[in-house]
């Protein structure tokens, strides 16, 4: 979980390093077979990394892919090109994230 350590060295950095630049983060909404102890503590990380991922901007927004694992891409593609959509919308009217959350 090398994701972790690199989010927590950019956190030092202060609150909110990315400003307002919008961050629409794609989650996979089915975790991994994974031995029950493994999998708790998968959830814990991936749930705190989630969470520091959404910190890094006062634009963010999280989009989960039910039905997806870690290849969102393939399963869902429809959830990526909604993400891209918010973003681009959201630098194109200086606004916030806005829309469906899937």
């Amino acid at each position: 979980m090398d994701c972790i350590e690199q989010a927590d060295g950019v956190m030092k950095e202060g609150i909110y390093p990315l400003g307002n630049k919008p961050i629409a983060d794609v989650t996979a909404g089915l975790a991994p077979p994974l031995p029950p102890p493994v999998a708790e503590d998968w959830r814990h990380k991936y749930a705190e990394l989630q969470t520091k991922l959404m910190s890094l901007s006062t634009n963010s927004k999280q989009l989960v892919a039910e039905n997806s694992g870690h290849f969102i891409i393939i399963d869902e593609p429809e959830v990526v090109i909604d993400a891209i959509r918010q973003v681009v919308r959201s630098v194109r009217e200086t606004a916030k994230l806005r829309g469906r959350n899937l």
